[in-house]
Formats: C-alpha cells, sequence, structure tokens
C-alpha cells in the first residue's frame, strides 16, 4: 500500500487507503492536470502484492487469475476499478483496468488477465490512462432501492437456509413445504420481541443451539407474522452486509443466519463495524423498526460474548449481541412431545419423527441428521474421503465453498496406496454423486454452491451443517495428512481459508506447511488472516519470528500489523520509517495509529501537536491504547508524562488505567506507584485501596500492607474489606480475617462469603461451609455447585459428587463449563483415587474437551509416566491446543 501511496502522490492524484479491506483497498480522488482542482472522478483500488514471482511471469508478461468473489463484487459496482499487482521489495506495480480487462466473456469466466509489464507499469505515466478509465460512459439516475424483498413474495423458507424435511414413506400427496410447526418453549420470548417489532419498537434475537435444532424455522414461523409492508434482506456476505447497513430503512428483517459468518472472521476491524452498524440500524429511532434476526452455534457464544473482558477481542460485537440471546433446546420437553403426538396424526413426516426419534431429538431426525450420518458412515470409501476431506477444512477454519479441485486432491489423502491405485478415472464424480442425493427428502451429505452466472453454474460443494457438528466431535483429535493441507495451495483455494489453515496446521505442530499456506495467502492479498498468523507466531516464538509476517500484513492493508510495524521501526531508532507506518494506519478513526504519530512527534520535540493527537485519539475511544502509551513512557522514565497520559485515560473512562501504570512501577519503585493510586484515590478510583493492599503484599514489609488494611477497615470498601481480610487469614489472624469476609459480603460482594466457606473447610468445618455455599446457592450462584461437589468428594461421596457437577454443566450460563468435573477429579486424585480422577478426565476428553487431554498428561508426568504424557499431549496439539504444543515442546524427545 505505501508503495501505490507513492506512486498515485507522484502522479499528481490523491489516494486514500480504506480503513477496513472489502475487497476494495482504497480509492483514488482524480486530480486536473492543468488546474490542479479535484474532479469528481474516483478511481477504487484493490491491491495484490507478492514477494514472488506471478504465474508464468518473464521479464514481459505475467498471468493473474482473480479470485471469483472479488472479481463479481468488483463488477457489480458503479465505480471503475483497478487492480495494481506488485512486488513491493523490487519497487515494481503493474496495473489492470478491471472493468475492461473483464468485458470478454470467456476472459471473465477464465478470470485471468494476462499482464504486460511494458505498457501497464504502474506509475507517474499511467495518470492519462487512470483519468479515461474514471471517465463516466453510461451515466445512471440516482435511485436507491430498497434492501431485500417483501414478505409476501418470500416464499420459499429453503432460500433462507431452513432445513428441508424428511420424506416419510408413503407419504400423502399435496402436504405443504414444511411440517407443521410444533410450539415450543423459546417461542414465547421470540415472539415478545417481535411483537415489539410490530409496534414500532426495533430488537435483535439471537437463537441460540446446535445445528439442526429449530433456529431457523422458528425464526421463519415469526417472519410469517408480519404484515406486507415489511421486507426481509438476507446478505449473501459480511462485504455486502457492511455496505448496505448505512440504508437499512424501517419495517425491514435482517436475516442473519449463522451470525458468525458476519460477525467473526478474519477481518476483525469488518466484524466491529458489522457491530457497531448493526446497533446504529437497531437505536436509530428515524429507522425504526427494524428487526434483526440471528442464529448461532453453541461453540460462537464465547468468542461473540466472552465472560471476561480481557478476552474481548470485539468489544462492539459483544455489545450488540449480549442480553438478547434466546437458547433453542436440543431436545423437546415432555409438554411439547405432547403436543407433537397430537399434530403428528395429520403429517405422517411428524408422526415419523415422533415415533423414532431418540430421547426427545425432534429437529434433528426431521432434518435427516441420522440419515445422512448413516450414508457418510456406509460410503465408499473413496466417497468417505471426500467426506473427511470437507469436515477437516470446515472444523479447521475453513468458510467458504468447497472447491472440486481441492475436495478431490485431498480426499486422496485418506486413502491407502492400494485404495488410490484402484481408483476409476471417474471415482470423484462417483464419489459426489453418492454424496448428493437427498437423505430421505432433506439435503445429502454434500450439497452444491450455485453462482447466479450460467458461465458458472458450480462454484463449490457444501458440507451438510449436521455432518459438520458430527466430523468436530468425532474427528477432533484427528490432523489431517500432509497431503490434505499441500491441497489447499492449489490456485483455486482462496487466501483466506488458506490464512484459516495455515494457523490450523501451526498449532497443530505443521510448522512447514503452516508458513507455506500462510505464505500463499499473503501472496493473494489477504490481511487479516495474514495479521492473525503473525499473532500466532509472535506468541510462539517472539516478535522478531512473526515481523515477516507483519510486514506482508500491513503491506496488504492491515491497520494493526502497520501499527506494529511502526512500533518495531520505533523501538529500533527509525522514526521516520516508524512514522510513515503510522501514517498509513491513520485512517482518522485509528486511535492506536494517532499514539503512534504522537509518540514520535514526542521524540522529535513537538510536544504541542502530539497532545493534540493524543487528545484526538482518546476521543476516538482510544483510552486502552494511551494507557498503554503511559505504562511505555514510565519505562522510558518519562514519569511526567506518563502519569499524565494515564490520567487522561482514567478521566475517559478507562478505570484500569492508573492501575496499569502503578503496576508498571512495583517492581522498580513502590514509592512511586503508591503515589500513582493515591493520585488515583483523589480522582475518586474507588478501588485504589485495593490496589495499595495489594502492591504492599508484594514488599517484605507486613506492617506495611497491615496499616493498609487498616485504612481499607475505615473506608469500608466491599472489595477492599475482601482483600484486607484475605491478608488477615495469610498473617494467622482467622477471626479478624473472616469478620473482614462477613463486612465485604453484606457491603455486595459475593466472593468474600465463598472465601469465608474456603475458610471453614480449611478449618475442618465442613458442616459450616455446606450452609455457606447452599446460601449463595440460594441467592442465584451456581458456582455454589462446585464447591458443594467438592465438599461430597472429598467426603467420600462419590455419586453426590458426579450429581452435583453434571448439575452446573447444565445450570452453568457458559454452556462448556466444565470446570465442577475437572474440580472433583482434582479433589478425587488428592483423596488418592487415581483411577477414578483419571476416568473422568477421559470422559471430559471423550466429549470433545481437549484441556482434559492436558490435565491428564500433568497428572501422568507427576507419575514418572513420560511418554504417556506425551501421547496425551500429541492427542491435545492435534485437536488444536496452543498451550499442548508449549508443554511438549518442554518435555525431551522420545527414543
Amino acid at each position: 500500500m505505501a508503495l501505490i501511496h507513492a506512486r498515485v502522490t507522484k502522479m499528481g492524484f490523491l489516494f486514500h487507503p480504506r480503513r477496513v479491506d472489502h475487497g476494495i483497498d482504497g480509492h483514488i480522488d482524480l486530480v486536473d492536470p492543468s488546474s490542479a482542482e479535484v474532479l469528481n472522478l474516483v478511481l477504487l483500488v484493490q491491491s495484490k502484492a507478492s514477494t514472488r514471482p506471478f504465474t508464468a511471469e518473464t521479464e514481459t508478461s505475467f498471468r493473474y487469475t482473480c479470485d471469483e468473489r472479488d472479481l463479481g463484487y468488483w463488477l457489480r459496482g458503479n465505480a471503475p476499478v483497478i487492480l495494481v499487482l506488485s512486488h513491493p521489495e523490487q519497487n515494481e506495480a503493474w496495473w489492470v483496468d478491471v472493468r475492461a480487462e473483464f468485458a470478454d466473456p470467456l476472459r471473465r469466466k477464465s478470470r485471468t488477465v494476462t499482464v504486460d509489464k511494458q505498457l501497464q507499469v504502474f506509475d507517474a505515466t499511467a495518470a492519462p490512462e487512470l483519468l479515461r478509465c474514471a471517465a463516466p460512459r453510461n451515466p445512471v439516475p440516482d435511485v436507491r432501492v430498497a434492501l431485500g424483498l417483501p414478505v409476501p413474495e418470500i416464499r420459499d423458507p429453503y432460500a433462507l437456509e431452513v432445513h428441508e424435511a424428511i420424506s416419510a414413506p408413503g407419504s400423502v400427496r399435496g402436504l405443504p413445504q414444511l411440517p407443521m410447526y410444533v410450539r415450543r418453549q423459546h417461542d414465547g420470548d421470540f415472539e415478545k420481541v417481535v411483537d415489539r417489532a410490530l409496534a414500532g419498537e426495533s430488537g435483535l434475537v439471537v437463537l441460540l443451539g446446535n445445528s439442526s435444532t429449530g433456529k431457523t424455522r422458528s425464526a421463519w414461523e415469526q417472519v410469517r407474522r408480519l404484515p406486507e409492508n415489511w421486507r426481509l434482506w438476507h446478505p449473501k456476505s459480511p462485504d455486502e452486509l457492511v455496505a448496505e447497513l448505512p440504508v437499512v430503512g424501517p419495517h425491514t428483517v435482517l436475516w442473519l443466519n449463522e451470525l458468525h459468518r458476519y460477525l467473526y472472521t478474519d477481518d476483525m476491524q469488518r466484524d466491529e463495524a458489522i457491530g457497531s452498524g448493526l446497533i446504529a440500524a437497531i437505536q436509530d429511532p428515524h429507522r425504526a423498526p427494524v428487526l434483526v434476526l440471528g442464529t448461532l452455534w453453541h461453540e460462537y457464544r464465547l468468542r461473540l460474548a466472552p465472560a471476561e473482558t480481557a478476552d474481548d477481542t470485539r468489544p462492539q460485537v459483544r455489545k450488540l449481541v449480549t442480553g438478547h440471546f434466546i437458547p433453542v433446546p436440543e431436545t423437546f420437553t415432555e409438554v411439547e412431545l405432547r403436543t407433537l403426538a397430537e399434530t403428528a396424526k395429520s403429517d405422517p413426516r411428524l408422526a415419523e419423527a415422533e415415533a423414532n426419534a431418540e430421547e426427545g431429538h425432534v429437529t434433528q431426525y426431521l432434518a435427516g441428521g441420522p440419515a445422512q450420518v448413516e450414508r457418510y458412515l456406509t460410503a465408499p470409501p473413496a466417497a468417505q474421503a471426500v467426506v473427511h476431506a470437507a469436515m477437516d477444512a470446515r472444523r479447521l477454519g475453513w468458510q467458504s465453498a468447497l472447491p472440486p479441485g481441492f475436495l478431490k486432491d485431498a480426499a486422496l489423502a485418506y486413502l491407502t496406496e492400494l485404495q488410490r491405485d484402484s481408483l476409476p478415472d471417474d471415482w470423484f464424480d462417483s464419489a459426489v454423486g453418492y454424496l448428493l442425493p437427498l437423505c430421505r427428502g432433506a439435503r445429502g451429505p454434500l450439497s452444491r454452491v450455485r453462482q447466479s452466472s450460467a458461465a458458472q453454474p458450480t462454484n463449490g460443494y457444501r458440507l451438510v451443517d449436521y455432518l459438520e457438528q458430527y466430523g468436530k466431535r468425532t474427528r477432533l483429535e484427528v490432523c489431517p495428512p500432509d497431503a490434505f493441507w499441500r491441497a489447499a495451495l492449489r490456485d483455486d483455494v482462496g487466501g483466506d481459508d488458506q490464512a484459516a489453515l495455515a494457523r490450523a496446521a501451526y498449532i497443530r505442530n505443521r510448522t512447514d506447511l503452516a508458513h507455506r499456506l500462510a505464505r500463499s495467502a499473503a501472496a493473494q492479498g489477504v490481511a487479516a488472516g495474514t495479521a492473525g498468523f503473525a499473532s500466532l507466531v509472535s506468541e510462539a516464538e517472539g516478535r522478531e519470528a512473526a515481523l515477516p509476517y507483519r510486514r506482508l500484513a500491513a503491506e496488504n492493508g492491515d491497520a494493526w500489523s502497520q501499527v506494529v510495524m511502526g512500533t518495531w521501526h520505533e523501538d529500533q531508532g527509525e522514526w521516520d520509517t516508524a512514522k510513515a507506518w503510522y501514517t498509513l494506519a491513520d485512517d482518522g478513526e485509528n486511535p492506536h495509529a494517532l499514539v503512534g504519530l504522537a509518540s514520535i512527534e514526542t521524540r522529535l520535540g513537538q510536544s504541542e501537536h502530539a497532545g493534540q493527537l493524543y487528545e484526538q485519539a482518546l476521543a476516538l475511544g482510544g483510552a486502552r491504547a494511551v494507557e498503554y502509551q503511559a505504562r511505555e513512557l514510565a519505562g522510558q522514565d518519562e514519569h511526567h508524562l506518563a502519569l499524565q497520559l494515564a490520567t487522561r485515560s482514567f478521566l475517559h473512562g478507562n478505570e484500569e488505567a492508573l492501575t496499569g501504570l502503578a503496576w508498571t512501577y512495583v517492581s522498580s519503585d513502590k514509592d512511586r506507584a503508591f503515589a500513582v493510586m493515591r493520585h488515583a484515590m483523589k480522582l475518586g478510583f474507588r478501588d485504589a485501596i485495593t490496589e495499595m493492599i495489594i502492591i504492599a503484599s508484594t514488599s517484605e514489609e507486613p506492617s506495611l500492607t497491615l496499616a493498609y488494611c487498616d485504612l481499607a477497615e475505615r473506608i469500608g470498601h466491599p472489595n477492599a474489606l475482601r482483600v484486607a481480610g484475605q491478608i488477615h487469614l495469610e498473617h494467622g489472624n482467622e477471626r479478624r480475617g473472616a469478620g473482614l469476609l462477613w463486612r465485604a459480603f453484606h457491603g455486595g460482594s459475593v466472593w468474600a462469603l465463598m472465601e469465608l466457606g474456603e475458610l471453614r473447610e480449611k478449618q475442618g468445618r465442613r458442616r459450616r461451609a455446606r450452609r455457606i455455599y447452599r446460601r449463595l446457592l440460594k441467592d442465584g450462584q451456581p458456582y455454589a455447585l462446585v464447591k458443594l461437589a467438592v465438599l461430597s468428594e472429598r467426603a467420600g461421596d462419590c455419586a453426590g459428587a458426579e450429581r452435583l457437577a453434571g448439575q452446573y454443566a447444565r445450570a452453568s450460563a457458559l454452556k462448556s463449563d466444565k470446570s465442577a468435573w475437572y474440580e472433583v477429579a482434582k479433589a478425587r486424585l488428592e483423596r488418592g483415587d487415581s483411577a477414578g480422577s483419571e476416568l473422568i478426565l477421559r470422559s471430559l476428553a471423550e466429549g470433545g474437551d481437549h484441556w482434559a487431554l492436558v490435565r491428564l498428561a500433568e497428572v501422568k508426568m507427576a507419575e514418572g509416566s513420560e511418554s504417556e504424557a506425551q501421547e496425551l499431549l500429541r492427542r491435545a496439539v492435534n485437536s488444536g491446543n496452543s498451550y499442548a504444543k508449549k508443554q511438549l515442546a518442554r518435555l525431551p524427545v522420545a527414543d
């Protein structure tokens, strides 16, 4: 991007990089060469930079094949697009007029352009051609068309990805497309939101449940209630959604099936832009009513709305979805089953489901799940290999359609040499032909993904949802063969999918293949995915090892990587280069870039300008970025400026700013750390005394710690009382410590009572501890179940412990929380029952929890069974556990 910026400037034009890459990296404002006035002409720019030669590159030419999704996006718009292909390290660049080059249908079908390296150089000589390219050809009136279709015109539920239902044997003719709907317990909460929308109030619903639990069918039923003045818009991609969100108007339903496809992608900036755009649409009274309907699998719930804000990489997305989840149960209740029995009398499909669905899994049976699994399990080896390749690709992060060429090459990796040698020439077509037909009227294991263009009727294949989740459970510990990863290096594989597989390969110790995939993704211009790989390498090997990928991501337009490159060059003392990177990242809305520029200005003695830049960053929500800069300055002995910035960050809503600065000093200058917290106390930070107690506890002066505890007692802040109570307990003063914990609890600190229960356990007063935990449970604290389970286990009541652990797993707001089982396993091991503890952990591992493998490995290491520990860690690594990879690297290599 830096190269394009420089070349456009030499032409006398203006280049504006985009903060978020949605298939366009920036735009050029054309300037009249005679008058130097800006023309009302714009060229959109997409950059594809590569450190390697392009396809068939010689001294005179090369070929470039565009991604179908990108090409379609470029040609759909009303603004001309140019494609800039470059070798930044050689300072070489060429350009292509996309609209002109692909006017020919045959070339459009091939997606390939041949570039003349002498005639298509992207430098100052290209300026006249760019002016010609930007000139309007067939101006069209500015007519804004409402998004989506009127609700009465939407008659096909399958177009909205509602699952087809099975066809029952001997079914009568004239049955509706979908079986009669059986109202379920979640529909009541759903209807309330829709009723408010009908009354004019915008709203959002996220139906939370696994595949084939009835989420989209429930949403379909609600849409059918809407009057004819409502429209439904189903964006086909996150790019389409982010581009059109600003024009969403009243009486619009946004149908966002599988919400993670829009809000949890490789492009975090785009995810955040969509999150904030949806919030704006819902909150804008002039656009009301807008109804956003989303569905989400459980595995993505904590990614979109993490339990701990420290894990929050998408705050706008979290803000959007929090409080809007409506769980859709996996099974029918007894009441619903009775309703089903009545309804089934008029629909043979429901009758079959009612007779055969296991343990209330009615919707799964109706969607053909069991039949799909049976088709896969009984498939011939070649067809089963195709499914394995599709399963592994999807569970490792592949998002788009699966190209036939990739599936064919990857599937061969799952066959034995004898099986490969005996395959007929048409084996792949036969395998796909086996997998495509409907399963009892529902989709087969594979479905074609068709393009709207007749020139290319099939873009690839999609694995049915039910088998995708089945594969995630059953193949969790399977690492695909090397040939699978190599197949992903094909030209027909998109860069985003290559980047996702690169990260998966790296975590699973397929390092060389991971690097090849990451470089290939970067060569396709992938920014966010390459940045994600850089972060992975940085965490495992350090910043220097990740630097080449950071640079590639930055050159491809990733704003955060541009900031990281700026920071790296600043650390090297290369201030001009650092400033150039920060400037490239600065689009007027990036607080991290502004903080970087402010840092450079400070170094250059421009303090006033630096201060203005810091204030701009704070105004854009960059309080955390300013805090980090304050910590950096503290390490450089710039204490006055560090305190000033941390204070400004605190006053802009970042309550942790002064705490972070104080802890920067704890190991080197405790007096300064205390001074910072006293300053925070003057500014009204209520937890300042708590932090001072903790800081004091790191010193070797017990009297100082106790003095701050005394101050906490006088102030009476609940959290400070709790910490003070803990300090007194550590000093052996249990009576005073317990009293402070009680005071903290009555002041509102629930965890103080939990800690008091732990004290009673330590004192051997288990009956008293049990009463405390039951009180917490009654007050709505489900974690008390974990404590009660451990108490039962330590008392030898294994059955009671397991019952309570299971109860917590069902009651926890976090679907995947197995902490009760882990605590019971730990207590069982401490009791000397290692076999019983191992049984629990192995059961968790079989249920798909790869952390149980890590815990088992730690137990085996403690027992001296290194070889068994290594095998367990390898299984965890194959499951994608990066912590297990680090632990495995620390173990000696087995002979």
